[in-house]
């Protein structure tokens, strides 16, 4: 099993002060922590003595990346405390200047199947109506996986297509093809990062559960208590529409809208119910 490394790096910009004896000594406890550091390059070093107007001989800068584990939400925060951290264990002042976070985010391919494309011999000649049956029937048979080859390839269509006939240990075929095994196979689905979709499901679900918590428990509430939930339900549905527009969730707006006014009303429906138009009367129909 690869041991689990850091969630991102931050690279700081760190000014140490002192001298060289507590430059030093920072230097080795960074190595020891394992984090790279780096000098700045001159025109980097420029830029800030005249932002920071140090003295050379009392300041020294350089860039460090500090690995963080857990959420990246709030890295550079994390990264601040870490230096001081680094500071208090070093009794050397040492300031985190800059926190610059690399988004490195891997966008997700479609995901294809490759499966067998022919079975019949070259030149054979099938009358009509037997020949629109075995169309049918493969293609029913490709698409449902009773043709499948194991092998299954992340990246574009026309890339997958050629990986599967061309990278074989048995030389190229012409009788493969590949299906698609998810939606992001179609013609213009949009990119989404891994960590950018997994940040947009949470969200736009979990404000629309927060709005189901307020509706249902503003059915048990005194009027004006339940106008106040009913208000909080509302405000909890504006981050989950924001989140659909902007990652956005789908290849246009009026789709987006779609999903938003979707989710919203089955998000209410299973929790309000669906309304009796005509209540039934105890005693029957009169």
């Amino acid at each position: 099993m690869i041991p689990r490394g850091p969630d991102c790096t931050v690279t700081t910009l760190i000014e140490l002060q002192g001298g060289r004896p507590q430059w030093d000594k920072a230097m080795r406890r960074i190595r020891e922590l394992g984090w790279t550091c780096h000098e700045l390059s001159p025109k980097e070093r420029r830029t800030v003595l005249r932002a920071f107007d140090s003295d050379v001989n009392c300041s020294e800068f350089w860039w460090v990346e500090v690995p963080i584990m857990g959420s990246t939400w709030r890295a550079d925060r994390e990264a601040a405390w870490q230096i001081t951290e680094l500071s208090r264990s070093v009794q050397t002042v040492i300031y985190g200047r800059l926190f610059r976070r690399e988004e490195i985010d891997r966008v997700l391919e479609p995901e294809w199947q490759v499966h067998s494309a022919d079975h019949e011999p070259e030149g054979t000649v099938t009358p009509g109506f037997r020949r629109h049956w075995r169309t049918a029937t493969r293609w029913c048979a490709a698409h449902t996986g009773l043709l499948d080859v194991r092998v299954r390839i992340h990246a574009s269509k026309d890339a997958a297509r050629h990986l599967a006939r061309h990278l074989r240990t048995d030389g190229p075929r012409a009788d493969l093809d590949v299906r698609p095994l998810d939606g992001r196979g179609r013609t213009g689905t949009i990119r989404h990062g891994e960590d950018a979709l997994n940040r947009a499901v949470a969200l736009f679900g979990g404000p629309l559960l927060a709005m189901s918590l307020f509706l249902s428990t503003a059915q048990h509430l005194i009027p004006v208590a339940a106008a106040v939930c009913w208000l909080l339900a509302v405000v909890c549905a504006v981050p989950a529409w924001w989140t659909a527009f902007a990652v956005p969730l789908a290849r246009s707006r009026l789709q987006c809208l779609v999903i938003c006014i979707i989710a919203t009303l089955a998000v209410a429906v299973y929790t309000l119910g669906i309304p009796v138009r005509f209540p039934r009367c105890a005693g029957g129909v009169d």
